[in-house]
């Protein structure tokens, strides 16, 4: 179970919270000019209320006629459409849809629609409470080491799944603005953004945030080791409340809320920053997590 501390520490939600940091870094400033309130779409869903917007992005609250409570997801593309820049942010948001589309996951947001309309592109999502991992760490600081190793096996077993699924899905850009803590105190996954199917030893673009980016990603190669040391990196932020440093070797600190020794490992062995030495997967780290967890239970009833 969570700490008292952290239990005290779910809030309700801050809708803004959980999309506000994504939208500011993914496409640059235009005249873009978002729906007002009660704009319909589709003939089912109603503008409620703008939450977030960045360049040409924004994220609404709505109603569906239906559904009730969604979220919708707004990103208007400006240029030419024979315009790479113009293809390619086309290309990530559908590539986001597809992947919601075909992915079904208790702590994976679902999507109920992907449209275009009026040439805006729209994706109809899960309605979530909850807060983004970095906007919690960021009120309340580090967590107790119990609440890591939960909170660490959760994203661990989204992680397993996203990189057991046929072909696998290397998500890129695994970090505390893409997860929310929610009302439940349990993880959930909000964004793909960034997600692309493993294909092998293929350059793609740069994505991610670069503190929590290895070498082989900053170099446009991200594979399933990438998640892993992203992982490590999220792990980092929760014990010691700060982003690890981009481009070095990070080990945890001394001061961080974690002590005990194979946690610590455990990290810092997601954590290795050339890629030869990165040689633990999900399921290792499910597996030391869960001796873990027994191992504190154990000591707890003695």
């Amino acid at each position: 179970a969570l700490g008292i501390k952290e239990k005290r520490e779910i809030d309700p939600l801050d809708f803004t919270e959980l999309w506000q940091s994504n939208l500011d870094q993914r496409f640059a400033s235009t005249n873009f000019v978002p729906l007002e309130q009660g704009h319909r779409l589709q003939q089912a869903v109603t503008v409620l209320a703008q939450v977030a917007s960045g360049g040409m992005s924004a994220v609404y609250l709505a109603k569906h006629d239906e559904r009730g409570p969604v979220v919708l997801k707004e990103s208007v593309f400006s240029g030419s459409r024979d315009n790479d820049k113009f293809k390619k942010a086309v290309e990530l948001f559908e590539r986001e849809a597809t992947l919601l589309t075909t992915i079904s996951h208790p702590r994976i947001v679902k999507i109920y629609d992907y449209f275009v309309e009026d040439n805006r592109h729209y994706l109809l999502l899960e309605h979530i409470k909850g807060k983004t991992l970095r906007n919690f760490i960021a009120k309340h600081g580090a967590v107790s080491e119990r609440t890591i190793i939960e909170w660490g096996l959760q994203m661990a077993q989204i992680l397993h799944f996203l990189h057991h699924l046929e072909p696998p899905i290397v998500h890129r850009d695994f970090t505390p603005d893409n997860v929310i803590i929610g009302e439940d105190a349990k993880i959930r996954l909000i964004d793909f953004g960034a997600s692309s199917i493993f294909l092998g030893t293929a350059t793609g673009t740069v994505v991610g945030k670069i503190a929590f980016m290895p070498p082989e990603q900053i170099k446009g190669k991200a594979n399933l080791a990438s998640d892993i040391y992203a992982f490590g990196c999220q792990m980092y932020f929760l014990a010691t409340g700060q982003n690890p440093l981009p481009y070095e070797q990070n080990v945890l600190p001394k001061a961080s809320t974690i002590k005990s020794i194979n946690l610590k490992q455990l990290v810092n062995d997601c954590l290795k920053l050339e890629l030869k030495d990165r040689t633990i997967r999900t399921k290792e780290i499910i597996d030391r997590l869960e001796s873990l967890i027994s191992s504190r239970a154990s000591h707890a009833e003695r």
